[in-house]
């Protein structure tokens, strides 16, 4: 398979399908993806896949690698940092596999702390900051300590995203008080369709 856009144009022509002959051709597309290195030309097709939250699709991409660092070949382009940004916006938390998450913030935690000037390449909204932070409600340490790190990564870039200011002493405020739920700070459709049963349990993850 060729990393060109015809073959995103093809797997967005599947996905708007869903039968077992289209679930069985996006693990082909996996299988495929999977024996090549990942790079600026090939992660969008590898976002597509996994924002079909497929987890075998999934497993297959990811293979023996590590999700925190799977896409660590990969530049902080503008288009990249945005589709990432539009897949954890797409899910509530614990709906979203495990390890695609982690993936998505690994790549963010990265990217915002390997060039101080990233945010002049992609300056993440205030919706792009509350779509990420939200994964605290339902996570387990490893994910939620990279939210935290982006998240601080993100305060120390120049320019700052001036929503960051405001709100981020909240965050984690209520994240590191064991005596208050994280979900009570972010608006209800953004986790409404959250297992909020383990929002104050630091250590579990429902999306495992």
């Amino acid at each position: 398979m060729k990393d060109v856009p015809g073959g995103l144009f093809n797997l967005d022509s599947l996905l708007q399908e869903n039968s077992p002959q289209t679930a069985e051709i996006l693990l082909a597309y996996a299988g495929l993806l999977a024996n090549k290195r990942i790079t600026d030309k090939n992660a969008s097709l590898c976002l597509r896949i996994l924002g079909t939250n497929n987890k075998k699709a999934a497993d297959i991409l990811f293979g023996n690698s590590n999700p925190e660092t799977f896409f660590a070949a990969v530049k902080p382009a503008g288009p990249v940092i945005e589709s990432v940004f539009n897949l954890l916006s797409s899910f509530y938390p614990g709906e979203l596999y495990g390890k695609t998450l982690l993936a998505c913030i690994g790549f963010l935690k990265t990217s915002y702390s390997s060039n101080l000037n990233i945010t002049r390449i992609y300056m993440p909204t205030t919706e792009n900051i509350l779509h990420t932070a939200k994964y605290l409600v339902a996570c387990r340490d490893k994910t939620a300590d990279c939210i935290v790190e982006f998240l601080k990564n993100l305060y120390g870039n120049e320019p700052r995203p001036e929503s960051l200011t405001s709100f981020l002493p909240e965050i984690f405020s209520v994240y590191f008080d064991n005596t208050k739920k994280i979900d009570s700070i972010f608006p209800a459709s953004l986790i409404e369709g959250a297992d909020n049963g383990i929002s104050s349990i630091k250590g579990t993850d429902a999306q495992a």
